[in-house]
């Protein structure tokens, strides 16, 4: 191609992009045909470009990937970009895109990326701190544009249906309050609360989250593993994977199993379904929320072990 096509290319590029996302569904057939070759820069994009059935052409850190999304996995021909706040810019233009999505942390890179290919901001976590529905709308303007709106309206509404079997299913009179943790090391973790997806979940799975202090702009709070016993009435959500050498010294110490919830067995562990994740990690989490019945022992229903259990090997089983 030469270098005055990538120029014209490059200047009606966004503008067919934009014209394809204000496009009515009933009219979007009528629109500019939608792009094929599809660059997410962020997981939970990714994640729902799968779900709406397209392919990603590449996506950041792609050999970790499987490990927090827990979803269904790249295909082996996604190209890995290296890291997500740095993504390999000279190997992203080499692959042609036809768009690249990116969420809000990325911005910066939005002038580097808009050389080369048109750019879609569809970030979850802004100030308003309403994830969920961030990522609802997000979804159904991402699926208008790939002429997938069935698809789109079909994710949303397994999701919702998730929320509604968790709701039936850990309905037990006055359920305690959930802190939902990510542990950093043997003495740290991540509790979200206001702003996060996990938040969400919780409270669209009939229940609450316990944490009520400050949070940063992602919905979590970074405190010592003392700071939960704040809490004593709540349940404790583990959210895997905690650090393996963490783990040996996490089930040995005092601190831990004199916790309020651990010490009353009030505690579940769960696979990770990607905490900063848009509407497929929340239907995500909403089933394994449903699976873990530690949190509220009286409900007596069946699921994983907790770190709480004398036996537990450090993982859900």
């Amino acid at each position: 191609m030469t270098l005055r096509l990538r120029i014209l290319r490059s200047l009606l590029a966004p503008l067919a992009v934009l014209a394809a996302l204000a496009a009515t569904p009933a009219a979007a057939g009528d629109g500019p045909p939608p792009p094929r070759r599809v660059v997410a820069l962020d997981w939970g994009l990714t994640d729902t470009l799968i779900a709406l059935g397209v392919r990603p052409l590449a996506v950041p850190e792609a050999k970790v990937y499987d490990i927090w999304v827990g979803g269904p996995p790249l295909d082996p021909g996604v190209v890995d970009l290296g890291l997500r706040l740095e993504p390999n810019l000279e190997l992203l233009s080499t692959l042609a895109p036809d768009l690249i999505l990116i969420v809000g942390e990325q911005e910066s890179l939005r002038p580097q990326l808009e050389r080369i290919a048109p750019t879609l901001s569809l970030p979850t976590y802004t100030p308003d701190h309403r994830p969920w529905e961030n990522a609802v709308e997000g979804t159904r303007r991402l699926s208008r544009l790939l002429h997938r709106q069935a698809a789109g309206e079909a994710l949303i509404g397994r999701a919702e249906a998730a929320f509604a079997a968790a709701r039936a299913r850990l309905k037990v009179a006055n359920p305690p309050p959930v802190l939902a943790v990510s542990f950093m090391d043997a003495r740290h973790v991540r509790v979200y609360g206001q702003g996060s997806l996990a938040e969400a979940v919780l409270e669209s799975s009939g229940l609450r989250s316990a944490w009520t202090g400050p949070t940063n702009a992602w919905g979590f709070a970074t405190v010592p593993i003392d700071r939960l016993s704040v809490h004593p009435d709540a349940s404790l959500l583990v959210i895997d994977p905690v650090p393996p050498d963490a783990r040996p010294t996490l089930l040995s110490s005092p601190l831990w199993r004199n916790l309020p919830a651990v010490a009353a067995g009030r505690t579940g562990v769960i696979p990770p379904p990607l905490v900063f994740g848009m509407v497929p990690a929340a239907a995500r989490f909403a089933r394994m929320l449903a699976e873990t019945p530690d949190l509220f022992p009286a409900a007596a229903l069946s699921g994983p072990r907790s770190y709480g259990d004398a036996g537990s090997a450090g993982r859900p089983r």
